[in-house]
């Protein structure tokens, strides 16, 4: 085989995206990442996001930091995961968007991705919070429930 390279398409991403660069800086430059640690999550209307006892449906009802849950927040590829820490149980969203969340899986898969990045046009620290599971963003319902749609949250260091 005279002229082969040996190298696939993924090598020479790779070499082009990491060669030295006149200005000193990577020619690829790095992608927004969720935040990860533990974290109250609050509503931009100021309540804090809690979970019910039996079953942990989601809602934006705690009035203080100490009425809502801690949420451990985790690295998936392009995206995390948020686990209720005094359950260990995962936050879900199912696929059609048509129930209120809940931390209710044992373990972390398809509906229990989040991509959370910084909110567009908000003050620093408001996140927008994408279900992976179908694409929507989160939102505070009338009853405060915490569905797919949009609104803006700050993640509080627990």
């Amino acid at each position: 085989m005279v002229g082969c390279s040996g190298n696939t398409y993924t090598n020479e991403l790779y070499f082009i995206s990491t060669r030295p660069n006149q200005n000193g800086q990577p020619i690829c430059g790095s992608l927004p990442e969720n935040p990860y640690g533990d974290y109250k999550i609050q509503a931009t209307l100021g309540k804090y996001v809690a979970s019910a006892a039996n079953g942990g449906h989601l809602s934006a009802s705690g009035t203080s930091a100490n009425d809502s849950g801690a949420f451990s927040s985790a690295y998936v590829p392009n995206a995390g995961t948020l686990q209720l820490a005094r359950s260990n149980q995962y936050v879900t969203a199912d696929q059609s968007g048509a129930s209120a969340l809940s931390a209710s899986r044992a373990t972390a898969s398809t509906w229990e991705r989040f991509i959370i990045r910084q909110k567009l046009g908000e003050s620093q620290g408001i996140y927008s919070i994408k279900a992976a599971s179908n694409g929507k963003y989160l939102r505070v319902g009338d009853d405060g429930a915490i569905e797919n749609d949009a609104t803006g949250f700050r993640f509080v260091k627990a």
